[in-house]
Parts: C-alpha cells; structure tokens; sequence
C-alpha cells in the first residue's frame, strides 16, 4: 500500500498559468507515483471548486478546498475595497503587522474546524507548498496531524522582498518600498520562529539553500528545482525580416513590470539605433492598470497579447525569449520554457538567478542596457550561435529540470 500523504498549496495547481501553479502541478504528477495523495488547498480566491476538481484527476487521488480564512481578519467586502481604492497598498500595511498571524489572531480554532474533514483522515506524511501556509500546517497539527511536515519554500519570503522594497525604491516609490521593506522584515522574523517546525525544507536552488544554512545550522535542506515539461514536437522558425522578442510574465508582479519598463526606457532606444534591422516584442500578460497601458502606448514596437493558452507558437516565432528583471526571487519557470523550446535567453543577472546557466554557453547574460540590446541583435544576425546556445539550453534543461529527475527528491526513499 501506498504511503499517505497530505499535499497543501495556496493555488489550484496547473501546467500553465503562473509559476506557482505549474510548480505545484509537476510535483503532484510525480509524487503521484509514490503516494496515495490528498490535495489541501487553501486559498483566498473563490474558484469554481467542481470544475477545478474536474481539471485535478490526473495528480490527485483527493481533493479538499478551503475558502477565506485570511478574510476572518478583515473581512472580504473591506479586503476588496482596499484594493480597489488604493491599489493594495493599505492592505500590504496591514499584512505587514498581520501577515503571519491573520489565521492565528482571527481564531485558530476557527482554521481547524474549517479544516475539519481533513482532519477526519489519517497520513503518513504532509508537504507544505509556500511558507506563508505554514500557519495552516500548525493547524493541521494541532487537530491532530501527527506525522513528519515537509515544506516547499519555493521564493525565500524575506529575501524577495527585500529584493523587491530595492526595486520600489529604485523607481522612486518610496512609501511601497518602505511597506515591502517592513513586510521583508516581518517575514524575516517568521522564518526564524516557525523553520524548525519542520522535518525538511526543499528550495528551488542551491544559491537559496546556502543562505538558508548560513542562518540556520540544523535545517534538513534539500534543492527541488522548478521543472518544465519537454515538448514533444518542437519548431523555431521565426521571421528573417523582423526581429521577434518574446516575454512572458503575470503583469500585477511588480518585477515584471518594471522590466518592461526598463526594457522600454533604456533598451529599446539602444535597439532602435541598430540600423536596417526591424523588430518587435509580444509579451504574453495583462497590464492591470489604467496608466500603465496609457505608458506603454508610446511604444508601438511593443504588443500586449493579454492571457495566451499555448505559447509553443509564440516560441516557433521568437528569435529571443528576454528577461531584463531587476528584482524579485525564486527560479524562473519563463527561462525554463524557453530553453525547453529551444529559444535563445537573454537575461539579467537577477533574472536568471538561481538557474544553472552560464552566460554565452546555455543564454546571454547582461545588466547593461547597450549590451542586452547588442545581445538580441546578436541572435538575429549570426543565427548559428543562436542555434547552439538554444542547443545547449535544451540539454541543460532536459538533464536539470524535467519533472522526473528535478523530482526524484520527492520520491519517499528520499523524504
């Protein structure tokens, strides 16, 4: 008989979709294998249970969902009328004090008996996706949930936003960097109680698990990488008459906007000054803001697709998927996927962090807008270097990153 175990995540996994789900999907596929899998979600979003239930047969043998502990606090019409009126910001104030406890001050005996019928069950072991569940996880123990706790800390909480308070600051938006700096702080400090809760901690990197160790001497870390799938059927035919860039990011993560932001101010004038060369860039998301569609409007070289369901024609077309972020944490599943397309990478530092690549070798790597311009003009005219860095970000991924051997930690002679 299988061993039991509790899977809980904060989002509907999913193959697509943002990184959160796609990581989650591709770990419940595989540990499928494994266990007899029950799937916790709790979450503040009010997805249509059934059909997500539906969507969820093939990488779980159950499924429960629990909606809106976090509104216990606030309430749900307060929490929407914050963030309609103010953008989040007043809600960000507010989670910085309360972010860790909402579940614990609103009652947490209010959380286990929601969690009742999961309670009703027995397992052999419980995987905790994202440490902002951990207070689910307390609860799960203390109604009874005996057995070893594992997390998956997947972003490093504190040390994204801290990241991301420096990019606020950066493009002079001092209040929320100000907030985001006391939320890195408030994360900080729940890293530090609540980590040696559990029994083992997996990271999506190796760079995340040596800063782990250096605050942490008794942690049981192990690296569990983003995974991609491998396309069956792969084709990168773009355009000889215009360059085609690609991105790909969920608009409202406000890393992803200010690389548009710096890709449009500093370089796409450098772009513009190759001469004889035409080119373009799609970027798969939706613009959450009014002023920022109004931004970017200026530029007619770039296309907003919106929500896009299959990107493998998008990456048939491309000449270069780019990643000029500046802040934020994690590996990047956007990186991944281009790799796994077979389409050149062109990064920043920050942005393809985390990930085993060498820059001229698997992507070209540059935090100078001339050079990350001259890079994408690169792989436009000497298309054989494009193809053998696209080759070498194949292998890499193939070996490093499918689902089978990144998640062969997961197998139980490893938990």
């Amino acid at each position: 008989m299988k061993p039991r175990l509790l899977y809980v995540s904060p989002v509907i996994p999913f193959p697509t979709g943002n990184g959160r789900k796609m990581r989650s999907f591709f770990q419940l596929q595989f540990l499928r294998r494994f266990f007899h899998l029950t799937l916790l979600v709790v979450s503040i979003d009010n997805d249509d249970t059934k059909i997500k239930a539906l969507q969820l047969e093939n990488c779980c043998d159950s499924f429960f969902y629990v909606y809106g502990p976090r509104f216990t606090f606030l309430g749900k019409k307060t929490y929407n009328f914050l963030m309609r009126t103010t953008g989040g910001a007043i809600w960000r104030f507010l989670s910085s004090f309360f972010e860790f406890s909402v579940f614990e001050k609103a009652s947490p005996e209010r959380l286990v008996k929601l969690l009742g019928p999961v309670l009703e069950a027995s397992f052999d072991f419980v995987q905790v996706f994202r440490f902002y569940m951990t207070p689910v996880a307390f609860a799960l123990r203390q109604g009874g949930i005996k057995c070893p706790f594992f997390l998956d800390m997947d972003d490093f909480e504190s040390e994204t936003r801290l990241s991301i308070a420096r990019l606020y600051r950066l493009n002079g938006m001092i209040f929320k960097s100000r907030i985001m700096h006391r939320e890195a702080k408030a994360y900080f400090q729940a890293e530090t109680e609540m980590l040696p809760f559990y029994d083992k901690i997996f990271t999506c990197s190796e760079m995340d698990g040596r800063k782990l160790e250096k605050r942490f001497s008794s942690l049981n870390l192990a690296v569990l990488p983003n995974t991609v799938a491998i396309p069956k059927k792969i084709s990168n035919n773009p355009s000889q008459l215009v360059c085609s860039l690609f991105f790909v990011g969920t608009m409202d993560y406000f890393p992803n906007f200010d690389a548009l932001n710096y890709f449009a101010e500093w370089i796409l004038p450098e772009l513009r000054k190759a001469r004889g060369i035409r080119w373009k860039l799609e970027i798969v998301g939706m613009l959450p803001r009014r002023s920022w569609v109004e931004k970017f409007k200026k530029y007619p070289e770039m296309r907003f697709l919106g929500y896009v369901e299959d990107l493998s024609a998008k990456y048939s077309s491309a000449h270069a998927a780019i990643v000029p972020i500046r802040g934020g944490g994690g590996t990047r599943i956007k990186i991944l996927e281009a790799f796994a397309h077979r389409v050149p990478v062109v990064s920043t530092t920050i942005g393809i962090s985390g990930i085993l690549a060498q820059n001229g070798v698997h992507a070209f790597i540059a935090d100078d807008p001339v050079e990350f311009a001259g890079a994408c003009v690169n792989i436009f005219l000497n298309s054989s270097l494009a193809k053998k860095i696209a080759q070498n970000a194949f292998e890499l991924v193939s070996e490093k990153y499918n689902a089978d051997n990144a998640c062969s930690v997961l197998a139980p002679v490893n938990v």
